[in-house]
């Protein structure tokens, strides 16, 4: 069983030297008391001093709303030649409990047992005071206490804390100053957090903006060129079908020619564009409103404060990924250095290749029809028609013949002489085909077809329809093949990436321009911040570490490495903190001053006051204004490290505990039943419990058992009167 933690305060006033704390409870006012105090305190005095503190106490005891007092007793109780007598003030009595240690290190006892075990000089008078802070092992222990005859017992403690050894501690601690300052090598990355948010900040300063203006020089350029590709289109599908041998292609040439020629102009205006924008944002030259008469959008006012914060989250990621300072202040300063550069280096409008569409556009009027076999045709179809039909099949099919052959000549690649010379020659080739063939007829009247007027009529007109048919198939392979090679869809796909490419140009180069030197400068502030904070951490970790790399750490002892991103965390909590004085700067629009020495002596202020937390208080507690992100994990580990922590847990009162007194004091411990007390931090993942006892979760950082034994009778006896034994 197990109870939840509390957030309640304990105070502790060690009187047993003059100090403050005795002052405080000499000068306590019951009156007043109540407004000071919490509800619980732990007072720590010497034996031999009770009866003069027994004023004070009663003081104490009368101020208002006290939950609980615990009076921790220390020293010996036998006086030369005098008997043990622990005196406890009455005052107390219904409020407070007494704790008597005999000594301040511990002796391994088992209860019950006649002698000591062992010294246990690791577990002190310290380790108790750490427990009852802890306000329900306060509470436990007061509840316990007070069921003890005169309200007395003394206390063994066995204490695990969720600690990291120095030496550990130490080897860690110097390889994340390491890590941060150290860049082995790693070059810039192109590709990080702070190049991406460069990247947003340019996409940002369009948001919302049309990259070319409606019905400006340049759109109406687009869209004409556009239309012309368009109309292109639509004569070469006209042309292309097989009927188009007999239509013909009236103004395909002429739409081609135009298509190429708008895309050309849409072309050398986009890339002169490109070359105003460049002028303009390097030299300020044509000015902003020359180009926006050209279809540009107004550049947008620069946001400084959302600059700063974009910044400010990239380095915070860059950090997140454990990138060495040195990396993301070279990363930063790369990228103010490509801001700042010649804009013209990149010609992405420029470098949209239109050449191989417009040479097939203006060179598309001519088929690539070969002309050679042409003649072939109409000798073998005359012929055979004038076998067939005499000599009406045979002239009607020379006939027929003539225009076919002339529509192809006339989409034809070759000079006009050859195409003439075909001509002239299928005329001739048709005319030598009829003649044969009637010829033949004539001579050989047994190979020739004897057919009545009508079916002569019929053949004749079947062979005429024959000859522009044959020409029609080869017109529609002929057209096939040439639509393919003018690559039409390759022109249209360079007027979008023209579009396209000024596009990305307007909103990567011309739209974030009005803010483009400030952002440089932003970026070199922060690079030049970073350098400082650099320095300060290797100096740090040159002086912590004595130079050389650090040593290794033995096997077992970060196996999860939580505390290794613990302390990264940590530092890049604290580099963020330090560089925060430069983002706040950026945000203002005031004067960038790019000066590093208060980075870097904010940087080294920061190392030592952490450097001296964690030598004082360890790595479990947060510094203060840092996170605790982390600690849990931490804590979870060491303590699944621990075999300690089960025997805490599951130990009983006649278990060897370490008893706070010396070997001659545990013959004045009585043999009454002890009161056993057990406490776990909450970070502490299924504790083993002893099913005899309820285990208290708390918020510190120690798992623990107290063993509380009554005193022997006679022992204990109650002060009166301002320390007057009756």
């Amino acid at each position: 069983m197990t109870s939840p933690a509390s957030q309640t305060a304990v105070l502790v006033l060690d009187v047993r030297e003059l100090g403050d704390d005795r002052t405080a409870l000499a000068s306590l006012d019951p009156d007043t008391g109540s407004e000071l105090l919490p509800s619980y305190v732990v007072v720590v005095a010497n034996v031999s001093e009770l009866a003069d503190l027994a004023p004070d106490l009663t003081r104490l005891a009368k101020v208002q709303h006290l939950g609980g007092v615990v009076l921790v007793a220390v020293g010996s109780l036998r006086a030369e030649d005098a008997e043990a007598v622990l005196g406890v003030p009455t005052a107390l009595t219904g409020l407070g409990v007494t704790l008597w240690v005999g000594a301040e290190a511990g002796l391994e006892w088992s209860g019950g047992a006649s002698r000591g075990v062992a010294a246990r000089p690791d577990v002190t008078l310290d380790d108790l005071i750490s427990a009852l802070k802890l306000p329900l092992v306060f509470d436990r222990v007061h509840k316990a206490v007070s069921q003890v005859p005169h309200q007395a017992a003394a206390p063994a403690i066995e204490i695990e804390y969720a600690t990291v050894p120095d030496s550990v501690l130490r080897v860690l601690r110097l390889r994340a100053l390491r890590h941060f300052a150290d860049d082995d090598g790693e070059a810039h990355r192109a590709d990080g957090p702070l190049a991406a948010a460069v990247r947003t900040l340019a996409t940002r300063a369009g948001d919302g903006r049309a990259a070319i203006a409606s019905g400006s020089a340049l759109d109406r350029s687009r869209q004409v060129a556009a239309a012309a590709l368009a109309a292109a289109g639509t004569a070469v599908d006209a042309v292309r079908r097989p009927f188009g041998l007999f239509t013909g292609n009236p103004g395909t040439g002429e739409a081609l020619s135009t298509a190429a020629q708008r895309l050309a102009e849409y072309r050398a205006l986009c890339v002169d564009t490109e070359r105003r924008v460049a002028r303009s944002v390097d030299v300020g030259d044509p000015p902003e409103a020359r180009l926006v008469e050209l279809g540009l959008p107004p550049q947008p006012p620069h946001d400084v404060a959302g600059v700063a914060d974009v910044l400010a989250d990239a380095v915070d990621q860059e950090l997140a990924l454990g990138r060495p300072l040195k990396v993301v202040s070279d990363s930063a300063r790369q990228i103010a250095t490509r801001l700042t550069g010649p804009v013209g280096r990149d010609n992405p409008v420029a470098d949209v290749d239109v050449g191989p569409a417009l040479r097939a556009l203006r060179g598309g009027d001519r088929r690539p029809v070969d002309l050679a076999p042409l003649p072939l045709l109409p000798l073998v179809f005359c012929f055979a028609a004038a076998m067939t039909a005499g000599v009406v099949g045979g002239v009607a099919a020379a006939i027929a013949w003539l225009l076919p052959v002339y529509r192809l000549c006339a989409v034809s690649a070759f000079p006009v002489r050859r195409r003439t010379f075909v001509v002239a020659g299928s005329g001739v080739a048709a005319l030598v085909g009829a003649a044969a063939g009637v010829v033949l007829r004539a001579v050989a009247p047994e190979w020739a077809l004897d057919l009545p007027p009508v079916g002569v009529a019929a053949t004749a007109a079947g062979w005429c329809v024959a000859a522009p048919a044959v020409c029609a198939v080869i017109w529609w392979r002929v057209h096939v093949r040439w639509s393919a090679a003018l690559e039409l869809d390759r022109a249209g796909s360079a007027q979008r990436r023209l579009t396209q490419a000024l596009t990305e140009l307007v909103r990567s180069r011309w739209l974030p321009a009005a803010g483009t030197t400030r952002l440089a400068d932003s970026l070199l502030n922060v690079a030049v911040a970073l350098d400082a904070v650099d320095q300060a951490f290797t100096e740090t970790a040159s002086a912590f570490g004595g130079g050389g790399r650090p040593p290794e750490v033995f096997a077992g002892v970060d196996s999860t490495n939580d505390l290794n991103h613990v302390l990264r965390e940590d530092l890049a909590h604290l580099v963020r903190s330090v560089l925060r004085p430069v983002f706040v700067e950026i945000a203002s629009n005031g004067v960038l001053t790019g000066e590093g020495r208060p980075f870097y002596l904010a940087a080294q202020a920061r190392l030592a006051e952490y450097n001296h937390h964690l030598d004082t208080r360890g790595i479990r507690v947060p510094p203060p204004g840092l996170p605790d992100q982390g600690r849990g994990a931490l804590a979870t580990g060491i303590w699944q490290a621990s075999a300690k922590v089960q025997r805490i847990l599951l130990s009983g009162p006649r278990s060897p505990l370490p008893q706070l007194c010396r070997p001659t004091d545990l013959r004045l411990l009585g043999s009454g039943e002890s009161a056993m007390v057990f406490f776990a931090s909450a970070d502490i993942v299924d504790p083993p419990v002893n099913p005899s006892y309820e285990l208290i979760r708390t918020n510190g950082n120690a798992v623990g058992v107290l063993r509380l034994v009554p005193l022997r009778p006679g022992v204990v006896r109650p002060l009166i009167d301002h320390g007057e034994a009756p």
